[in-house]
C-alpha cells in the first residue's frame, strides 16, 4: 500500500506505533520505507506509558487513547497487567 501511494504521490513519512509491543512493522512496513526514503515517526515506544510504571493504566484521563484501545481494556488490561508485574 506504501509504494503505491508513494506512486500517485510522493510520501515523506509515515506515523505509526513502534513500540515494545508492536514491532510487527519491522519486517514489512521498515523496509519499503528504507527503500523509497520515506521517514518513519514512530508513536506510542513503551505502550502509551503502560509499560513505564506501575499503576499507569489505573490513573489515565477518562478520554485517553489507552481507555478505548483493546489492549487496554477488559482482559486484556488484566493479562497485560500481570505481565508487567512479572
Amino acid at each position: 500500500m506504501i509504494q503505491h501511494s508513494h506512486t500517485v504521490h510522493p510520501i515523506s513519512a509515515v506515523r505509526i506505533e513502534w513500540s515494545l509491543w508492536s514491532q510487527d512493522i519491522e519486517e514489512e512496513i521498515i523496509p519499503v520505507c528504507r527503500e523509497f526514503d520515506i521517514g518513519i515517526v514512530p508513536y506510542g515506544p513503551i505502550g502509551h506509558g503502560f509499560l513505564a510504571s506501575k499503576g499507569v493504566a489505573e490513573s489515565l484521563p477518562q478520554y485517553s487513547y489507552p481507555n478505548w484501545h483493546p489492549r487496554f481494556t477488559g482482559e486484556n488490561l488484566e493479562k497485560n497487567k500481570r505481565l508487567l508485574e512479572d
